[in-house]
């Protein structure tokens, strides 16, 4: 179900039986849309959680973190209940740093501080998501194939230049989530990003998409069994047997 959630586009997909208080909000990547989040949305919702996958209107909310960070912030306040907050790519680092507003906050494959010198080397997002060959010449700033959105200069720039990412000052439970053959954040790099945020690291198989690639139900059961061992059953669940889900 489409619909608008103050200043944002989102994709509502109701849990198929409640059993949890808090809505489960999806936050897409770089280049990205709430479609990509169909799938775990399916799966998520089969299991009681209320989705909502959230897109930008335009590209004056795309300019920055900061621009980013606000929409995002006025849609959660929109929310009747205090969200989990589970964002891919760039929206991984995004559910990190408005932690102190979240039930609990979920980073998948975010990305992670590098220089303005590996950014510009990089070739394009998709080659790099791929594993594919990169094309001399092309960076980041380039646009993206035919059918996905392009991103402001501005706000791949201030990425570029990104040195750290300021952990938020809350006991909000945090998670992130490496794939082990993510070429953009490594597993290395998310373990040092997880120590920082005082947030637990979970490995999976996988590139950058873990949540679009083969084996994405590993991804959203690891996110699933997470969610209610670190909350509770007595915080999130509306009916006793939702407990019966953390080993699921």
């Amino acid at each position: 179900m489409a619909r608008n959630l103050g200043p944002l586009t989102a994709e509502l997909t109701e849990a198929e039986r409640a059993k949890f208080t808090a809505p489960l909000v999806l936050v897409h990547g770089l280049w990205d849309d709430p479609k990509s989040w169909r799938r775990f949305m399916g799966f998520l919702s089969h299991r009681g959680w209320r989705c909502i996958a959230v897109g930008w209107r335009s590209a004056e909310q795309r300019t920055s973190l900061a621009a980013r960070d606000a929409a995002l912030t006025a849609a959660l306040d929109q929310l009747d209940d205090q969200p989990v907050v589970i964002g891919h790519d760039l929206g991984g680092l995004q559910a990190l740093r408005l932690a102190s507003r979240l039930r609990a906050s979920i980073a998948l494959a975010p990305l992670v501080p590098v220089s303005a010198d590996a950014l510009a080397k990089s070739g394009t997002w998709l080659q790099r998501l791929r594993g594919g060959e990169r094309e001399a010449g092309r960076s980041l700033v380039a646009h993206y194939p035919a059918g996905r959105h392009l991103e402001p200069a501005a706000a791949i720039e201030e990425l570029a230049a990104l040195k750290d990412v300021q952990p938020a000052e809350t006991t909000t439970p945090r998670l992130v989530v490496a794939a082990s053959e993510d070429p953009i954040a490594p597993l290395h790099q998310l373990r040092t990003l997880a120590t920082a945020h005082d947030a637990e690291l979970e490995t999976i198989a996988g590139g950058h998409a873990p949540h679009l690639e083969d084996g994405w139900e590993a991804a959203a059961s690891t996110i699933h069994r997470w969610l209610i061992r670190s909350l509770g059953e007595e915080l999130l669940a509306l009916y006793e047997e939702a407990w019966a889900d953390r080993e699921e």
